[in-house]
């Protein structure tokens, strides 16, 4: 269930969270915290006792340590950096975990017409938004068409057990715009596993919520003012949720500056280079994580009638857009 209230990027509202103390009672609402993937998690669970939530928060930490070592383009010896190493044609067997997210990229894919694209590794390294973060230079066209040519889903091949190759050399993974929902995704797995179906879990942002807390009232989460000076306090809106994922996406805190013009980190995979928008952030409700946290970034990238259109697929429920015009002035649109 969705409810909007009014809306952006993810704060979660909570009335005093209690945290873990000796003096704590049988079952109350304990909060998860830590950080990975270069972010922060935190899981709220609403009613469990101590034990419980020593537990679970051993089987999450264990759960995001597994994808990290996966995913992570800042790992050498992550699945993704090894099979980024890889030659045309030699197969790297992968995990489940990995199988699963390149799945989703490839659904998502599809969906959005190609504006969300994996593959965009090496232009994402090209702009600096790769392992070599001190890389702040603007490249030329040639540097760019060159990257260029190993983009595309095409070029990457998964077979029926689980084992990668690809067909350009360029060609290189960055599963940065769906890492952290699938991440998500794993983690309300793991805890529905253990007995816990009343949970939130925010990975830098991306959120999945479980069922109603104990007294049948539904999470609730702000969304704040797509600003880089954004406080806890620049709420736009508010959305009430229930069995559901969220995810939000946009340039506003992650980008560089050159020459007066702002260079963000999402890539229009048909150019090579920053996206360029009216859109400052996108918004997108789903079953699962890995989806909306793909679909959001695709939609930065999108034209935004064919980003609110993405409602008529299934899972997903709703896309929301926020622009800004000549003079600087926000609107919201949404897809309902």
């Amino acid at each position: 269930m969705l409810r909007i209230i009014c809306y952006f990027s993810l704060l979660i509202i909570m009335a005093g969270p209690t945290f873990l103390s000796a003096r704590e009672k049988p079952r109350m609402e304990h909060v998860l915290a830590g950080l990975i993937m270069g972010t922060y998690y935190r899981v709220i669970l609403a009613d469990v006792k101590s034990s419980q939530a020593e537990d679970a928060h051993k089987e999450i930490r264990a759960v995001l340590e597994r994808i990290n070592q996966s995913m992570s383009v800042f790992d050498p010896e992550s699945e993704v950096s090894r099979f980024n190493q890889t030659v045309p044609g030699e197969k790297l067997c992968v995990s489940p975990d990995l199988v699963r997210t390149l799945q989703a990229s490839f659904r998502a894919n599809e969906l959005t017409g190609g504006a969300f694209d994996p593959t965009l590794g090496a232009v994402i390294d090209l702009w600096g938004f790769g392992p070599d973060k001190n890389i702040r230079e603007i490249p030329g066209k040639p540097e760019i068409e060159a990257a260029l040519g190993g983009v595309g889903m095409d070029k990457i091949f998964l077979d029926e057990i689980g084992c990668l190759s690809k067909s350009h050399p360029r060609t290189k993974l960055n599963l940065s715009g769906a890492a952290k929902g699938y991440g998500v995704d794993a983690v309300a797995g793991a805890l529905r596993q253990m007995g816990i179906f009343s949970f939130l879990v925010d990975i830098g942002g991306d959120i999945y919520v479980g069922t109603r807390k104990p007294d049948g009232s539904l999470w609730r989460v702000g969304i704040s003012a797509p600003h880089p000076g954004a406080g806890g306090d620049d709420l736009i809106l508010f959305v009430e949720l229930e069995e559901m994922a969220l995810a939000s996406s946009g340039d506003y805190r992650n980008h560089f500056f050159r020459d007066g013009h702002m260079y963000g980190h999402i890539i229009d995979p048909s150019t090579g280079r920053p996206v360029r928008s009216r859109i400052v952030s996108a918004t997108v409700t789903s079953r699962t994580c890995v989806l909306a946290d793909a679909l959001a970034t695709a939609a930065m990238v999108m034209k935004p009638d064919k980003a609110l259109a993405l409602v008529g697929e299934p899972d997903i429920f709703e896309v929301i857009l926020m622009e800004v015009d000549d003079e600087g002035e926000l609107s919201v649109r949404g897809s309902r």
